[in-house]
């Protein structure tokens, strides 16, 4: 019976996290081992963490050309993907007279998002009030992004 329950809580957790944002009961069970969780959570917190998220419009660029202007310095945030933890920058941004939240991972290397703005944040020694030009090629796996105000800098890295 036990193995069957397990193959059933594999099963049901490999399908991730519901369309509302909760965890599957079966995927915590296996988290916990089989025991269900004690913390109870404080529905008048969650509701407010949720109007929060929900009023943000969040920045998801597609192919094409953003114009942006960056409103606030890059906050550090932690999100968490198929169980592992990963540092982002979180951005609030305006574009075409409209706000938007955006976050990016932390790049490795300059030619990242983050490693583009940081080069810029370097040479400037802020990002707030920055006018920078966003150009988004839609990749065969990923999208490609290149901030044109960073080209020039990224070249004086390489002498």
């Amino acid at each position: 019976m036990d193995k069957i329950r397990n193959l059933y809580i594999t099963s049901i957790s490999s399908q991730g996290e519901s369309k509302r944002g909760a965890t599957p009961l079966a995927y915590r069970l296996k988290k916990t081992g089989g025991h269900k969780m004690s913390e109870k959570f404080n529905y008048g917190e969650e509701v407010k963490r949720l109007k929060i998220n929900d009023e943000k419009d969040w920045f998801r660029p597609e192919a094409g050309q953003y114009d942006l202007i960056i409103l606030e310095e890059p906050e550090k945030i932690k999100k968490t993907f198929n169980d592992e933890e990963k540092e982002q920058a979180r951005l609030l941004i305006e574009t075409n007279k409209k706000q938007y939240t955006w976050d990016i991972g932390v790049g490795e290397t300059t030619n990242s998002v983050f490693g583009q703005l940081m080069l810029i944040a370097q040479d400037r020694g802020t990002l707030v009030g920055e006018k920078i030009t966003l150009l988004v090629k839609r990749g065969k796996d990923k999208n490609d992004y290149t901030i044109t105000e960073a080209l020039p800098l990224m070249k004086k890295e390489e002498v």
